[in-house]
């Protein structure tokens, strides 16, 4: 993970590292705006969305308050999540 205030390398061994890297994923992007994510061979963008973007996740289609985008596509985080597995 890359932010405009640092960066940070994590394990994903379990389940439980992929929610803990989440977790701190939403808590960085709500403070810093967005992230630069590489997680294996995937690489994308967690933004936070403007509460009058009305965006919505290309997948399940919730209104989205973080954006996870790359290659065109913004999913919601528990989207993003279910992707990875």
């Amino acid at each position: 993970m890359r932010s405009p205030t640092g960066g940070m390398i994590m394990p994903l061994r379990s389940e439980y590292d992929r929610q803990l890297v989440f977790e701190h994923l939403v808590d960085r992007v709500r403070r810093d705006h967005w992230v630069d994510v590489s997680l294996g061979s995937q690489h994308w963008r967690a933004m936070l969305v403007a509460p009058d973007a009305k965006l919505t996740c290309t997948s399940c289609g919730e209104p989205l308050s973080i954006a996870h985008a790359s290659g065109g596509s913004r999913l919601c985080t528990r989207c993003r999540i279910s992707s990875l597995h």
